[in-house]
């Protein structure tokens, strides 16, 4: 999906903007509070990262509570 979202970014000549966050707090959720909760914290950054990135196309997880998110640019304001 990132190579498409790639090849479609420089056919519209647009930049691509790549969040890579951790999240340490992800195993205390799921050890102390269960995977159902966790799962929760989870959905609840990923409905963050849609409502302040608006050229969101995807969001995958890398590792264990490494997450990776990739839009267009759709403004000079999404990189700042």
């Amino acid at each position: 999906m990132a190579r498409q979202q790639i090849k479609i970014a420089h056919r519209l000549k647009k930049r691509l903007l790549l969040i890579y966050s951790g999240h340490g707090y992800l195993k205390w959720i799921n050890d102390t509070l269960g995977h159902k909760e966790g799962d929760r914290a989870l959905e609840g950054n990923g409905r963050d990262h849609e409502q302040h990135v608006s050229g969101f196309r995807f969001g995958a997880r890398m590792g264990g509570d490494e997450f990776a998110v990739l839009g267009l640019e759709e403004s000079e304001a999404d990189f700042y």
